[in-house]
C-alpha cells in the first residue's frame, strides 16, 4: 500500500460526509491505497487482514490463537440439557 494519507475516492471537503462523492469516479488502482474512503479499508487492505486473522502464527497478530485454530476447537458445554 503506496498511499496512506488520502482515500481512493473523492469525499467531500466541506465536512458534509464522509463517503465517497457521488458521480465521481475513484481512483483506478485501488490497491495502492489504504482507504476506500474515510472510514473503509480497500479490498486489498481487508484480504491481507482476513489471512492474518485466519492463518498468522505471530503472537502480535493474533492472541491466543488464528481463526483456523479457533474454528477447529471441539465445542463443550457443562450446561447439560436435562431432556
Amino acid at each position: 500500500v503506496a498511499v496512506t494519507n488520502e482515500s481512493c475516492c473523492t469525499v467531500p471537503s466541506d465536512g458534509a460526509g464522509f463517503l465517497c462523492s457521488e458521480g465521481v469516479a475513484p481512483c483506478s488502482d485501488r490497491s495502492s491505497y489504504l482507504y476506500f474512503d474515510t472510514v473503509h479499508p480497500t479490498e486489498h487492505v481487508y484480504v491481507q487482514l482476513s489471512t492474518k486473522a485466519y492463518s498468522s502464527e505471530l503472537d502480535t497478530e493474533v492472541y491466543p490463537f488464528n481463526v483456523k485454530v479457533l474454528a477447529g476447537l471441539a465445542v463443550t458445554s457443562s450446561l447439560a440439557q436435562p431432556w
